[in-house]
């Protein structure tokens, strides 16, 4: 299996999300985010962040569920 790499011109590149590189700040941060260790599920500090803006934001309680694609919320 060859493997290629497709290139497009400069300002057309109309190619998936799902292929294409992530920038150095966003690489370092998330290996910031992922030093250490925290709580699963809800009870880290990124989650915990959100959930006060959001409630801030919406002026009332409301709870954060953190989900990693775009289809994942209509399950």
């Amino acid at each position: 299996m060859s493997s290629t790499i497709a290139t497009t011109p400069a300002g057309r590149a109309f190619i998936s999300d799902n292929m294409a590189g992530a920038s150095p700040e966003i690489v370092q941060a998330v290996a910031d985010a992922a030093a250490g260790q925290v709580l699963p599920y809800g009870n880290d500090p990124f989650t915990d962040s959100a959930r006060r803006k959001l409630s801030e934001i919406f002026e009332r309680d409301v709870d954060v569920f953190m989900v990693s694609t775009g289809s994942a919320p209509t399950v």
